[in-house]
């Protein structure tokens, strides 16, 4: 099945693809997944002319696992997905040291128990439902922080959730200077 986007959608790509960082604040149900696959490829192609390979990290919630497997799978079927085992953080940790996949999904609690993450470069970090960092004092927005990444990618319907102040921390993981 080939996944077309949708005129908003490269519209969206095309204007963050040219920037270091963006946030996708588009309502649920949009297909930002779909937009996020899309900037995946585009910046690693710029990355592969450059001669360097990095991989993507995405931090998503549990629950959008298989759905982004699904989505990789039928949009960009050349792309490997290593996902985390919950009950093995240790192994996944060894496939990024090994970069024997493309993209490292990982989900947020997972976070913080993580430290060594921050030894690591990678090319695109995305934070699907970046609202869950809003606290900017939590250990998890601290870790997320650590992060050293060419291009970030924020998610989210709702990126400041009830508070405008939940914003900066938002803002902060994609434009941290």
């Amino acid at each position: 099945m080939t996944i077309v986007l949708k005129p908003f959608q490269v519209e969206d790509v095309i204007h963050i693809s040219k920037q270091k960082a963006g946030l996708i604040g588009n309502e649920m149900g949009t297909g930002k997944t779909h937009e996020a696959i899309e900037l995946i490829v585009r910046w690693n192609k710029e990355l592969r002319e450059e001669g360097v390979r990095l991989p993507a990290l995405i931090i998503a919630p549990l629950n959008t696992f298989d759905s982004w497997v699904a989505k990789f799978a039928s949009q960009e079927p050349s792309i490997t997905v290593h996902v985390i085992d919950r009950k093995n953080r240790d192994k996944f940790l060894e496939g990024i040291r090994k970069r024997d996949a493309d993209v490292y999904l990982m989900h947020w609690d997972a976070l913080r128990l993580m430290p060594q993450l921050a030894d690591f470069g990678f090319n695109t970090i995305i934070a699907d439902e970046v609202h869950r960092a809003a606290n900017r004092k939590s250990q998890t927005t601290q870790a997320l922080f650590r992060l050293r990444a060419k291009h970030r990618l924020a998610m989210s319907g709702t990126a400041s959730g009830d508070n405008p102040l939940n914003l900066w921390a938002v803002l902060h993981f994609v434009w941290p200077t």
